[in-house]
C-alpha cells in the first residue's frame, strides 16, 4: 500500500525521491497535464520505480480518481506536501514535461492511455460543456437560449463539475464536436477522437491559448468565438456565430 509521511523534520536519504509538482494542482487542466503526465519518468527510469514520491496535497477527487491510475503501476511510497517537506534527500529529480514548449502529442497521448478506458455507450457526439455553476466566473448570460439552440442540433449539455473524473474521459470518448466557454473542463478534449471539432467561447478582456496548442498536438480542428462581457463579468455568446463554427465543423 501507499504511505503518507508524517510532516516534520527528518533524516537525510542517501536514495533519490521523485517530486511531482506544476503550478495551480487543484485545477483540473493543470493536474493533468503538468502533474500526471510528469509520471513519464516511472516508465522510462526502472531505478525510480521505487522511490519516495513527493506530490502536492490532493483536495478533489478528481485527483484522487486520476492518480489512482498511475499509483497502481508504481510501487513508490507517498509523501504529500503543502510547501514544507517532512524529509530531506540527497538527491531530488524533478521530471520535465513530455514537450518542448509546454504541450505534444507524446505528453497527450500518454495521458490517453493511461486514463482512458472502453469508449462509454452511448455517450454523445456533440457535447456542450457549462459553466453556471463556476465559482470562477466566466459565465454565459444567454446560456439558455444557446442551449436551446445547440440541443435542436443533438448537443448534450453537461456539467462536469457533478461527474467522476473516469465519466468525463467517457464522455468525451466519441464526441466530434465540443462547445463550451474557456475554462479547464475544456481539456477533456484530449481524450476526443482525432476528427474532433472543438469550440471555444473567450472573453473579449482575456484569450487563453492552451486548447489551441493541445487540439492541434492531437489534429483535432479549433475554432474560437469572442463573447462581450457585462459589467460583472457575465459574457454574452453571439450565438448565431457560434451556430456558423457547428456548421462548418460538422
Amino acid at each position: 500500500g501507499k504511505v503518507r509521511a508524517s510532516i516534520g523534520p527528518g533524516p537525510i536519504h542517501d536514495r533519490p525521491a521523485v517530486l511531482i509538482g506544476g503550478p495551480h494542482p487543484t485545477n483540473y487542466h493543470h493536474w493533468l497535464l503538468e502533474i500526471l503526465s510528469r509520471f513519464w519518468v516511472f516508465y522510462e527510469y526502472e531505478e525510480y520505480r521505487y522511490c519516495p514520491l513527493i506530490l502536492p496535497p490532493r483536495v478533489h477527487p478528481f485527483q484522487s480518481e486520476s492518480l489512482h491510475r498511475f499509483l497502481r503501476e508504481t510501487p513508490s511510497s507517498m509523501i504529500e506536501h503543502s510547501g514544507e517537506f517532512p524529509s530531506r534527500f540527497k538527491r531530488l529529480v524533478f521530471p520535465t514535461f513530455l514537450a518542448n514548449g509546454g504541450h505534444s502529442r507524446r505528453q497527450l497521448e500518454f495521458l490517453r492511455a493511461h486514463l482512458m478506458g472502453h469508449p462509454a455507450l452511448g455517450s454523445p457526439e456533440r457535447v456542450y460543456i457549462s459553466r453556471e455553476d463556476s465559482r470562477n466566473g466566466r459565465r454565459l448570460g444567454n446560456e439558455g437560449a444557446l442551449v436551446e439552440r445547440l440541443e435542436k442540433l443533438g448537443f448534450v449539455k453537461v456539467l462536469l463539475s457533478t461527474l467522476p473524473q473516469a465519466q468525463q474521459v467517457g464522455l468525451f470518448a466519441r464526441a466530434k464536436i465540443i462547445v463550451g466557454v474557456q475554462g479547464a473542463g475544456m481539456v477533456n478534449h484530449i481524450f476526443a477522437p482525432e476528427e474532433a471539432n472543438v469550440i471555444e467561447l473567450h472573453p473579449r478582456s482575456y484569450t487563453n491559448r492552451a486548447h489551441f496548442f493541445t487540439t492541434n498536438a492531437l489534429d483535432q480542428t479549433y475554432q474560437f468565438v469572442i463573447c462581450d462581457e457585462d459589467l460583472m463579468g457575465t459574457l454574452i455568446a453571439p450565438i448565431e456565430r457560434v451556430i456558423r463554427c457547428v456548421e462548418r465543423g460538422a
